[in-house]
């Protein structure tokens, strides 16, 4: 099933759930019988703008409508994304964690970038999120 009918069917399900209507949601949200019919119905996709004023009127988080995967979670790999940065400047080099449960293992996979030896400049982490 694609993301589009899990959520479709989902706002079908809580709409049906909390006794609103179609007509009732499209007034209170703005947007057409037609096009929240479709949506219900998996015909179409919706915009993340979009699906907030719904899950605004239906009373849920927006979240709601992405559960989170437990399949990735029983995976021991941390992805480039999911890695914190240990950064060692006394030795000049970062260090990475490649593993996320540390209890068990006789070995710490771990990787390390080595900075330049003779720099000035000072390397400044942030974060994108």
């Amino acid at each position: 099933m694609m993301i589009k009918d899990e959520i479709g069917a989902q706002i079908k399900k809580l709409r049906n759930e909390k006794n609103v209507t179609l007509k009732q949601l499209s007034e209170l949200t703005g947007l057409s019988i037609g096009f929240l019919s479709q949506l219900e119905r998996g015909m179409t996709s919706v915009a993340i703008d979009t699906l907030q004023k719904i899950a605004l009127v239906l009373d849920v988080s927006i979240n709601y409508f992405f559960p989170e995967d437990d399949s990735q979670n029983d995976d021991p790999v941390l992805r480039r994304h999911e890695r914190k940065i240990i950064l060692s400047d006394k030795n000049n080099f970062i260090q990475y964690r490649l593993s996320k449960d540390l209890s068990d293992k006789e070995m710490l996979p771990r990787l390390f970038e080595i900075l330049p030896r003779k720099t000035y400049e000072r390397v400044n982490l942030y974060s994108h999120f």
